[in-house]
């Protein structure tokens, strides 16, 4: 709702008319189109391994562009909150879900360089998509911004 209010405000009815949500467990249910762009925020570190497989097929298959902004890695709430929290191993199922499973410490710039380029490798939707664009989100390092087009 707070997506479609923005994209209100700033696009012409003509282009957002052009804009679909498409929620991730009904992405086989649109039609076999060509889209210009899929965007997906917040999503595929939440999403079991073999979804966001399947997703990232169907976006290769369906997609001249694909952004992605989401978690590059796991993290301790701890580290953030102070609070203890479940362990992130394989004895809790929120740490298998992803691509990306391995827990860093999200101040460390070096664990956070390793997680970005292993982000960018691991979500590439084919081998017919190039990376043209990647930055951390400003205001939360751990997280980053990607831009994948056609080669």
């Amino acid at each position: 709702k707070i997506s479609m209010a923005y994209l209100r405000a700033v696009l012409t009815p003509d282009e957002l008319s052009k804009v679909h949500f498409v929620d991730a467990s009904r992405v086989t249910d649109v039609p076999r189109q060509l889209v210009d762009l899929v965007f997906s925020s917040n999503t595929f570190q939440s999403l079991e391994a073999d979804v966001v497989r399947d997703y990232l097929k169907i976006i290769a298959d369906r997609a001249r562009g694909f952004y992605l902004r989401d978690a590059v890695a796991k993290y301790r709430p701890e580290d953030l909150l102070g609070e203890e929290s479940k362990p992130l191993d394989k004895s809790n199922p929120t740490a298998m879900l992803g691509l990306c499973h391995e827990v860093i410490d999200v101040f460390d710039e070096g664990a956070l360089r390793d997680a970005r380029a292993r982000f960018e490798e691991v979500y590439c939707p084919s081998p017919g998509f190039r990376l043209v664009g990647s930055a951390p989100v400003q205001a939360i390092p751990f997280y980053q911004h990607v831009m994948y087009k056609v080669a």
